[in-house]
């Protein structure tokens, strides 16, 4: 475990850190990816497509640049992928950092989005391959980390 993973973890164990407590959700993009990566927000989902999404492998948190986690192995529908997870507060994020353009971004497999959007937002890479998306406001997992930290 990370060490900042694990400081997240202790804070919401502890219970008695007043900015942990004032906070219904995470509001920062480090926090969603922690909470993402701790599984806290479970491991089902339906994509925007309406494919079934299944999360086989959280993969490991990339801390340089490119995608967010690397190495994972996500089911949509009936098919399995390896390859990168990219986590955004908004949909629109994926276009505002340049992830369409940037062939760092080529082989990711799911994007995160942690609000629902006003608007859809395609998600895309440089070869133009729709990367599938979800919205983690959409999901409100049995997960008892998520319910409590909400």
């Amino acid at each position: 475990m990370t060490p900042i993973l694990r400081a997240y973890r202790d804070a919401l164990e502890a219970g008695d850190n007043p900015r942990v407590q004032e906070t219904a959700e995470p509001t920062d993009e480090l926090a969603w990816q922690a909470r993402w990566f701790s599984g806290a927000c479970g491991r089902e989902f339906t994509a925007n497509s309406g494919d079934n999404v299944v999360i086989r492998d959280f993969g490991e948190w990339n801390h340089e640049a490119g995608p967010d986690f690397v190495r994972c192995t996500v089911r949509v529908g009936p098919h399995e992928r390896r390859g990168a997870i990219e986590v955004d507060l908004d949909a629109a994020g994926w276009e505002q950092h340049r992830h369409a353009t940037n062939p760092d971004y080529e082989n990711v497999v799911l994007h995160v989005v942690v609000q629902r959007p006003a608007r859809p937002h395609f998600s895309r890479t440089v070869s133009h391959r729709e990367v599938p998306q979800i919205c983690l406001a959409d999901h409100q997992p049995a997960d008892a980390a998520w319910n409590a930290a909400a």
